[in-house]
């Protein structure tokens, strides 16, 4: 086997997919399978074209492998490994390098967060930091202010961020405010050098004057203030002390993230998910806090595309989280809008406190629009779709609902029969409709979808789908009201009398009403009410098990049409038969049968014993037309189409099937290359070991040894799928036989084979102290070449003749054979014996020895 890949060396760009071609070459002389498999990547940056090769002696196969590095892959070089594995013998593995170097590119992000603060002589700030691109990035802050007035210092003043990384640094900002007079605005621009151009982020100091105009009036009130400056003094210095504990915890937090300082870190991670759906909110800002100082987050992280956040490197500390995103409200772990009732969450050393999942609810929205036609006093109601639930919640209040984004199962008011079968669920609001046709809903928990309906008596009911976005405001939705004062009522009727349960659904386009018929009283009987007039309509009248009915009916000017009579034929009908194998006419169990007609699947297999071969499916709605597919692993598929009808054909019966051999199979004889193949005669070799492979599929046997159904040296392998296969024999102590062969399907390939005869060794060994009489009971004993002077494989005695044979030995190799008297004694003398080829004896001669 020989592997190449070309290219070997590739500078693709994050995004951009490089494509590498695997040549796989078959240097054995049997068909042979290859597995491709690719390593030192993310296996979902990889795509295989095909990931199994099979090939015949002397080809070449290609694999095409595209790897898609992502956005924001640091850069650098990454090696990758193309490793095929040859998956028949002799099962090698040939590894090939492919060198993949990523380029730089720089991006980063810089805010300043508040970007306004008001403040006296000095305020702190903090300064966001994002590495959006795939390099590490060393930034040094600066700051200046237009006016020079005020001066900066930032903790830490170098910034270090790995590829993906986010943190926040403090600024520090001083400056001399003034004494009297109106607020004095400065605005600065704060820096981050290390990237070209720098990064730059913009912000304001709004300083207070130490006497306001205002103050000025009220000079004479200095005396009250003074006694309140110790009580401000004595808080301020309790809050300057806790704002250095927030720093600390802040400086341990960074440089945590910088993977140096923290000890025995811990980490928060938890879920977010939409509170109308349960699905996972992707994007979602989560922060977290010291628990103490909710002024200004210690790390920010965002939602996966599962809804997932995890924030690592944490120190011991008490920490609050709080989650954003845009079009939803503000919420503070688990569940309160504000921070103060959020829950802290004490983290230990070494803790990874997981399952902090919140569910987020949308801003409210709002949807506003115009109903049009007679519409004064109609009403507007807004349904959760059919089936949708309130996520299990209880009924919160209005105003919860709309801060929080939860459903309120409210009762459903009355509704026209044309709703009883329109599938809607919990109702979520609900109004009336102004004299100029105007309607507002409004704290609208969002995102959902929802049904708007609107119902007026006389008038048709209007069903339409409103998609709400998180926070959306959707206006000028237009609804035509029209003139419901239309009926249809009618008696469904099957084959067997009054039908009740079934479907009647009448529409013409634009509108929809949907009833069913009565199942008791009045049986069969239905009433289709507030339908617009005129017009023409398409009733589908449907239940399960019968054929669906369509009628077209028109309605003039206030008609309330009575006595449609519909008739449904149909019911449950079946499909019985035989299936047999088509070689021998004999029936075949374990057989699959499938009976379909594009809209129902039902399944049965052919019974295995007593009556072999039968089968019957019931329940199938007729009339109908339906496929019959049989099949089996061993045979090929059969397929019939029978059509059932409620009058003449209800139940198929004796629909059989004949199904012929989907396999084949290959038999001969194994004999010695010396002895002619002569069948019945037990001439044949057995324990021939016999292997049929094309690569993927793989047969064994081994040829019969002791006669039975089959004579000695026959062999078979059967159910076999049809196409090119490698046939090998292998003979203990004889080479190797192989041949390429094709199995066609029904039938029985024969392929005698003439193998090697076994490799042997023989000799005789003689006593030197009686005359070189033949020596009885001597120790033979045979060691492979490459392991002397290891233990023997095997030993043998001479006979009453003085003569050994050592036979069925492993051919071509090389041999030592020691000889001792009596047996378990030191070696009195040895032979070597080089290259024994198969299919021979080897003589060692006369072997003389001191009996």
């Amino acid at each position: 086997m020989r592997v190449d890949v070309f290219p070997e060396h590739a500078t693709p760009a994050p995004g951009q997919p490089v494509i590498l071609t695997v040549q796989v070459f078959n240097s054995a002389p049997v068909i042979s399978a290859h597995r491709i498999r690719i390593l030192g990547v993310d296996e979902k940056w990889v795509t295989v074209d095909h990931d199994q090769l099979s090939l015949f002696p002397e080809s070449t196969g290609v694999v095409i492998v595209t790897i898609t590095l992502p956005a924001g892959i640091p850069s650098g070089m990454r090696r990758i490994s193309i490793q095929v594995h040859e998956l028949t013998p002799p099962n090698r593995t040939e590894t090939v390098n492919v060198d993949l170097t990523i380029p730089a590119e720089q991006g980063a992000r810089i805010a300043v967060d508040p970007i306004s603060v008001s403040g006296g002589t000095r305020t702190t700030v903090g300064v966001m930091l994002a590495n959006d691109g795939n390099t590490d990035l060393r930034l040094t802050l600066d700051a200046v202010d237009e006016e020079d007035k005020l001066t900066f210092e930032f903790d830490p003043p170098i910034v270090e961020l790995s590829p993906g990384e986010r943190i926040t640094a403090s600024a520090r900002i001083k400056g001399r405010r003034p004494f009297a007079g109106g607020p004095k605005p400065r605005t600065y621009t704060v820096r981050a050098l290390g990237t070209d151009p720098p990064l730059e982020a913009f912000g304001s100091f709004v300083q207070q004057p130490r006497i306001s105009r205002g103050a000025l009036g009220l000079i004479g009130l200095l005396a009250a203030v003074s006694v309140f400056a110790v009580v401000i003094a004595m808080s301020f210095a309790k809050v300057v002390d806790k704002s250095t504990a927030d720093r600390d915890l802040l400086l341990q937090v960074i440089q945590g993230r910088k993977g140096g300082a923290v000890t025995n870190p811990g980490s928060l991670a938890g879920k977010v998910t939409l509170l109308t759906t349960g699905d996972p909110v992707k994007g979602v800002t989560v922060e977290a806090f010291d628990a103490g100082n909710t002024g200004a987050a210690l790390i920010t992280t965002a939602t996966n595309d599962s809804g997932g956040y995890s924030i690592t490197n944490l120190p011991k500390g008490s920490y609050k989280l709080r989650f954003q995103g845009a079009g939803f409200s503000e919420l503070w772990f688990p569940s309160s809008l504000v921070p103060d009732n959020a829950k802290p969450i004490d983290l230990q050393p070494s803790q990874n406190a997981t399952g902090l999942d919140v569910r987020l609810g949308g801003v409210p929205g709002k949807l506003t629009g115009r109903i049009s036609g007679d519409a004064a006093g109609a009403t507007v109601s807004l349904f959760l779709p059919g089936g949708a639930a309130n996520n299990g919640s209880s009924s919160p209040s209005s105003t919860g609902a709309a801060l929080t984004g939860a459903v309120t199962a409210t009762t459903t008011p009355p509704l026209s029969s044309s709703l009883d079968a329109a599938g809607l669920g919990a109702l979520v609001s609900s109004t009336t409709v102004a004299a100029d046709g105007a309607f507002v809903l409004d704290k609208v928990p969002s995102p959902s979808a929802y049904d708007l309906v609107v119902q007026k008596e006389g008038f048709a009911t209007e069903i339409q789908r409103v998609n709400l976005g998180a926070g959306e405001e959707r206006a000028g939705i237009e609804i035509l009201l029209r003139k419901g004062d239309g009926q249809i009522q009618g008696t469904i009727f099957g084959a067997d009398g009054l039908l009740g349960g079934v479907t009647i659904t009448a529409t013409d386009g634009k509108a929809t009403a949907a009833t069913l018929s009565l199942t008791q009283d009045n049986v069969g009987a239905f009433t289709l009410r507030n339908l617009p007039t005129p017009s023409t309509l398409t009733l589908l009248v449907s239940k399960a098990n019968f054929a669906t009915q369509s009628l077209t009916l028109t309605l003039s000017p206030g008609q309330q049409l009575t006595g449609v009579v519909v008739t449904l034929s149909g019911g449950a009908g079946s499909i019985s038969g035989t299936v047999f194998r088509a070689k021998d006419s004999t029936p075949a169990g374990g057989v699959s049968v499938q009976v379909s007609n594009g809209s129902i699947t039902l399944q049965t297999v052919t019974l295995s014993v007593g009556a072999v071969g039968s089968y019957e499916v019931r329940g199938l709605p007729v009339p109908s037309t339906y496929t019959v597919t049989f099949s089996r692993g061993d045979l090929s598929s059969v397929t019939q189409a029978i059509d059932l009808d409620p009058f003449s054909n209800r139940d198929a019966t004796g629909v059989s099937a004949s199904l012929p051999d989907a396999t084949g199979s290959v038999q001969g004889v194994v004999y010695e290359e010396t002895i002619p193949a002569v069948p019945h005669t037990n001439t044949g070799v057995g324990e021939v070991d016999v292997t049929l492979s094309d690569g993927v599929s793989t047969f064994h046997t081994t040829s019969e040894s002791q006669p039975s159904a089959f004579d000695s040296g026959d062999y078979i392998i059967p159910h076999v799928k049809p196409g090119t296969y490698t046939l090998t024999f292998n003979r203990r102590g004889a080479g190797l036989k192989a041949f390429i062969v094709s199995v066609v399907a029904g039938q029985t390939l024969t392929q005698n084979v003439a193998v090697d005869k076994p490799a042997s060794i023989s000799g005789t060994v003689l006593n030197t102290s009686a005359a070189n009489a033949p020596l009885a009971g001597a120790q033979v004993r045979l060691i492979l070449l490459s392991q002397y002077p290891g233990p023997p494989i095997t030993t043998t005695l001479t006979n009453a003749n003085g003569q050994f044979v050592f036979s069925d030995l492993v051919a071509p190799e090389s041999y030592i054979l020691e000889f001792a008297f009596p047996a378990g004694t030191s070696a009195q003398t040895t032979r070597t014996l080089f290259n024994i080829v198969a299919g021979t004896d080897t003589s060692t001669g006369n072997v003389l020895i001191a009996g």
